[in-house]
């Protein structure tokens, strides 16, 4: 409670490196708060930017950098897991390596995914009033368990790959079928795994229509 709010994420772009690599590494999802330009460090916002898209690739890539200590023993790995998201008021959009490895979303004003803020507005309320995503997961873990049990993990993952192959091709429709293109298609087929999740989930309960 008080960690995630309409006023206050988890991380910030000026946390340390090593404090961002072991939390990214421990939860679901992570959010690093507000990379801003600095007047009056210029220095130190462009070592703050690296830090943070150096983070990026490696989420990107589900591969953390080895260190050894003294005695040349090894350090422990902090693999990423989180869904990493950055606010920033400039992205990096010469850098076409870095953006293919991101999904990026302009926000322009306060206009987001939708020009009301009802759809946020409601949201904000069921997590301070009722805990709906801790019973959501709940019931999609489940399901996909007795997925499982009943037709084995090998068609649940040819499943996944499925719906993973349909959003791939329906980015690549958007945004084009081409080299540069592909790496971020991967990226946002992986996403709406999600998405096709949760209509299993309704279709199991018949609540299609009220999914919308």
């Amino acid at each position: 409670p008080g960690t995630w709010t309409n006023k206050s994420l988890p991380g910030a772009a000026s946390d340390t490196d090593a404090h961002t690599e072991v939390c990214v590494s421990k939860t679901p999802i992570w959010v690093v708060d507000d990379l801003a330009p600095s007047e009056a460090d210029p220095q130190g916002q462009k070592k703050r930017a690296a830090a943070i898209q150096e983070m990026l690739r490696k989420v990107h890539n589900g591969s953390s950098r080895g260190r050894r200590r003294p005695d040349m023993t090894a350090q422990a790995i902090y693999d990423p897991r989180a869904l990493f998201i950055l606010s920033a008021e400039q992205a990096p959009l010469k850098d076409s390596s870095l953006m293919n490895r991101i999904i990026f979303i302009r926000v322009v004003g306060s206009q987001f995914l939708s020009s009301s803020s009802e759809p946020t507005d409601k949201l904000d309320e069921m997590a301070r009033s009722d805990n709906f995503a801790a019973v959501v997961t709940g019931y999609v873990i489940r399901m996909i368990a007795r997925m499982g049990a009943r037709d084995g993990w090998a068609s649940v993952i040819s499943t996944m790959k499925a719906y993973q192959e349909m959003h791939r091709e329906g980015a690549k429709d958007r945004i084009g079928d081409s080299s540069k293109s592909s790496r971020a298609a991967g990226t946002v087929a992986d996403l709406a795994l999600g998405l096709s999740t949760l209509d299993m989930m309704a279709a199991e309960l018949g609540l299609t229509a009220e999914l919308g």
